[in-house]
């Protein structure tokens, strides 16, 4: 049995008051395409986004406005390094459907569309060291999605790592390779960030219905449900 450390730094919690990430994990899961009734979800989720914004109204959305100042907060400019809800909504309202990936990972996107909060989803099966949302201090290795060439965050940028491989650079911005989830990801945990105006209740309940409709699709796989918060920096993962 493997056991891995879950940690947030404390110098988030200070920088972002009020900041949570729900973190569902999920166990022996056997993942799967979407079926139909899954990327209908994702649709008809869409639909509601290109009825109720457009381009312009989107940025008065204070679930946008917080992650956008969020980014600010670090020194990223977000007109050119968009925070991934935003990137993602963009491109519904461009009338562009989002691709159905796999289940695991279109639930996760469905939940994203939903809610208007960026949730990530990640495979442990390479995971070796501990898992940190941290600052990073330069010298960590950052291979993008789709692409064999090693990167470099900067100093300073928040970071999701497994000791000094990192799996989303700048928060939310981009996943790699590291913990890409594929069909053949059994053991995965999706985050659920909760910035302000999102409180620990609204994460406790966005996982409570995803627990719900993973059940659905997936006959009930063993589960594990957990906040992390300044008070509960860190969790146990076991598997």
């Amino acid at each position: 049995m493997k056991a891995v450390n879950y940690h947030i730094s404390e110098d988030i919690f200070k920088l972002f008051l009020g900041y949570t990430r729900g973190v569902l994990f999920l166990k022996n899961v056997k993942n799967k395409t979407s079926p139909e009734r899954l990327t209908n979800l994702i649709r008809e989720e869409e639909k509601v986004i290109r009825e109720k914004y457009n381009l312009y109204s989107l940025l008065e959305s204070d679930r946008i406005i917080s992650w956008r100042n969020a980014y600010i907060k670090t020194g990223i400019k977000p007109g050119e390094f968009r925070p991934s809800i935003e990137a993602m909504l963009r491109r519904v309202l461009k009338n562009q459907q989002l691709p159905s990936i796999n289940a695991l990972v279109d639930i996760g996107n469905y939940f994203s569309l939903k809610y208007l909060i960026p949730i990530g989803c990640h495979s442990l099966q390479n995971i070796n060291n501990e898992m940190a949302l941290r600052y990073a201090n330069g010298s960590e290795t950052f291979i993008p999605f789709g692409q064999n060439e090693a990167d470099n965050p900067l100093k300073g940028e928040i970071i999701f790592t497994d000791g000094n491989d990192v799996m989303t650079r700048r928060w939310t911005w981009r996943q790699s390779n590291h913990s890409i989830i594929t069909l053949d990801s059994g053991y995965v945990e999706f985050n659920i960030d909760g910035l302000y105006p999102v409180t620990k209740d609204d994460v406790d309940n966005i996982g409570e219905e995803m627990i719900k409709l993973i059940n659905d699709f997936f006959d009930h796989p063993s589960h594990s449900f957990e906040v992390i918060t300044k008070d509960n920096p860190s969790i146990m993962l076991e598997y």
